[in-house]
């Protein structure tokens, strides 16, 4: 599993509590850091954040729906199957796209998708959902 979150203390209260429920789980701050732990490690499973802060405090061009676009390209490249996303964003949401607006481009993509802030353990029961439905199928 991969975190792909520029906010370092969340990532790491989430790979803590993943890690605890016996996932392995890396994280990378950004963008490109996440494409390419991909590239050499595919993953079954990405909680990938909407939106990344630059260090002025804009919001960075390269968000989660590149991270997307860039991976089913690359999926589609080297016949893998898409990772399942867990889409995770913030009051920032609103300030660069209506929340109606990424609700319905993400929802494709990012079967589960959390508004922050929300508890460790919302994220680790969606995670638990999900795999299970995966070992199902």
């Amino acid at each position: 599993m991969v975190i792909v979150e520029d906010d370092a203390l969340l990532a790491r209260e989430w790979m803590n509590a993943l890690g605890k429920r016996g996932y392995q789980v890396s994280h990378h701050p950004t963008i490109d850091a996440g494409i390419a732990h991909c590239l050499r490690d595919w993953p079954d499973l990405i909680v990938l954040d909407a939106f990344f802060a630059l260090p002025d405090g804009h919001i960075s061009k390269r968000g989660g729906l590149t991270f997307c676009a860039e991976l089913s390209r690359m999926a589609r490249e080297l016949a893998r199957q898409m990772p399942v996303m867990v889409g995770v964003s913030g009051a920032r949401i609103s300030r660069y796209m209506p929340r109606h607006v990424f609700e319905g481009v993400s929802r494709q993509m990012m079967p589960v998708r959390l508004t922050k802030p929300f508890s460790t353990r919302t994220l680790l029961d969606a995670i638990d959902n999900l795999t299970r439905l995966d070992e199902a199928s």
